[in-house]
């Protein structure tokens, strides 16, 4: 009698077309420093003022660099699409695999999955705007047209993930190129405006209107100070606090990860370090060197005091922009055509992230469904694209869903909350990563990810700061008032909880069911790693 098979075919049907180019493109943009930048920037100036955002930005690059390490080793040891699933469910168990690989892209598809919708939509029309289609950008930036806009959008890049990775990266080089373009343009642009004194005239000329005092400038410092907020000098609780907003930012260099075993070259070190660490390394100068940028054209103690008031306006406030940097950049810089080039840019980089959402998405319902967690389809593989038609059909479905939750739904404290969320994603998979060498000596000794410093392994190391920053990161969400009311509230906390129920309940129901029907207990599978 023919043995069961494990897992539901012996090859996973997925082929092996994306470059370490590729892989990097894909990890940095996912991140996305200055995309990502427009609220973090703002936000930590506001809320932690005392907080050094260029020295936070440099001092966050090595603990994101260790998250990458342990993502890279792992991928060398186990180059398969599906990621830290695949590494969690084969080191500590297939249930915690299963609910933090779950639970990631429940608050990606709630949180980030929507709003890089929106950061796409929003970067195209006002590319119209600063081509001088100022119609364009008011009418399709109203709610029911913007709506509408996003679900066809949504639509399309479904349809384009369809059509197979090699279009999808070749998409992604030209977006990415773009997107590099309009980020050196960017920092030009404040570069060539340092001297708080210019800044100064050029935003009294402009906020005269709305103030109805011919030194806005002052006039919003004093205004924050009065209401005890703003700068009132460095300090170590500000520095945590910008750290800890930073991580929002900082978390995810390990974008590749998922579509692993479609990695050329997959199973070396090198590789994944390329794609992941060096996207830690470049997003965390990046980042410092444009937030120095805005302290030298704005002066932190305006900037402070201006993100403060706009986050959270006092009665009778009249001015009608955020201190998001777009914003200040349009105040400083008036040439039409370099800001229809920063905005082509960054409209080309945010077109890729829906798509990146996409590739998280069906790669780890594939994992599940080989593992017979769940419905066989969703691991199904169209023979002449290559790709899991069905699920990327059934998640753009869930996406306009996502979509309308977002812009209607007014429960914006769960988007929030997507740090706690997925940092219990990266918490385990680092976790793992520690006692990946102790655990699965089989698959540790054959593999790659064999090194050590000292005797000890790298991956250990790497996964023990890691843990240990991410869990200082969590803390500082958990005591800090502006950043628990943002992140965490009971009906976050329940959701969670509902989360691992559920993950316990649909595993063993599987299990139940497959031991049943076919006389094969999925337990089988985690004992080693699906076919490539």
């Amino acid at each position: 009698m023919e043995k069961p098979r494990v897992f539901v075919r012996t090859a996973s049907g997925l082929i092996r077309t994306v470059s370490t180019l590729d892989a990097f493109f894909m990890s940095f943009w996912a991140l996305s420093p200055l995309l990502g930048g427009v609220f973090i920037f703002w936000f930590s100036a506001a809320v932690f003022p005392g907080g050094n955002l260029p020295l936070a930005s440099l001092v966050s690059i090595p603990f994101s660099l260790a998250l990458a390490a342990v993502y890279a080793y792992f991928c060398s040891a186990m180059p398969r699409s599906g990621g830290d699933y695949i590494f969690v469910s084969r080191v500590l168990h297939p249930v915690l695999g299963f609910f933090m690989n779950f639970n990631y892209i429940f608050w990606v598809g709630l949180a980030w999955y929507p709003l890089n919708a929106w950061l796409t939509l929003t970067f195209t029309f006002s590319l119209a705007k600063s081509m001088g289609f100022a119609g364009v950008y008011d009418f399709w930036m109203q709610p029911t047209p913007l709506f509408i806009a996003g679900i066809v959008y949504i639509i399309l890049m479904g349809i384009m993930m369809i059509l197979g990775m090699r279009i999808y990266t070749k998409i992604q080089l030209i977006a990415g190129i773009l997107g590099f373009i309009a980020t050196a343009l960017a920092i030009g642009v404040f570069a060539a405006h340092l001297g708080v004194e210019g800044f100064k005239t050029v935003f009294n000329s402009w906020a005269a209107q709305y103030t109805g005092t011919a030194d806005s400038y002052n006039y919003i410092i004093e205004a924050a100070e009065g209401l005890g907020q703003g700068f009132k000098g460095w300090s170590g609780t500000g520095f945590l606090g910008s750290l800890a907003v930073l991580w929002f930012l900082m978390t995810i260099p390990v974008w590749s990860n998922w579509v692993a075993g479609e990695i050329k070259r997959a199973d070396a070190v090198k590789t994944h370090m390329t794609a992941m660490g060096g996207t830690a390394i470049l997003a965390g100068i990046i980042c410092a060197i444009f937030t120095a940028l805005i302290m030298g054209v704005t002066g932190w103690r305006f900037y402070t005091a201006f993100g403060y008031l706009t986050l959270y306006p006092p009665e009778g406030w009249n001015i009608p922009i955020t201190a998001e940097w777009p914003n200040i950049m349009r105040i400083i810089e008036t040439n039409p055509a370099l800001l229809t080039l920063i905005d082509l840019g960054f409209a080309a980089a945010a077109f890729i992230l829906i798509p990146m959402d996409i590739l998280l998405f069906t790669r780890c319902t594939f994992a599940w469904s080989f593992d017979r967690i769940a419905p066989r389809f969703l691991s199904d593989v169209n023979p002449r694209f290559h790709t899991p038609v069905k699920t990327i059909a059934l998640f753009t479905l869930i996406g306009i869903f996502w979509w309308w939750f977002y812009l209607y739904s007014g429960m914006y404290a769960l988007i929030a909350a997507v740090t706690i969320g997925v940092s219990i994603t990266f918490i385990l998979t680092s976790i793992a990563g520690i006692l990946f060498p102790y655990l699965r000596k089989d698959l540790y000794e054959a593999s790659p990810a064999k090194k050590e410093i000292l005797g000890i392994p790298v991956i250990t190391i790497a996964g023990v700061i890691a843990t240990i920053y991410m869990c200082i990161m969590v803390g500082m969400y958990l005591v800090h008032p502006g950043l628990r009311e943002l992140s965490i509230s009971p009906s976050v906390a329940a959701l969670i909880i509902a989360i691992l129920i559920a993950s316990i309940l649909i595993f063993y129901a599987a299990r139940i069911y497959h031991k049943r029907k076919e006389g094969i207990d999925i337990m089988w599978a985690f004992k080693e790693l699906p076919p490539g």
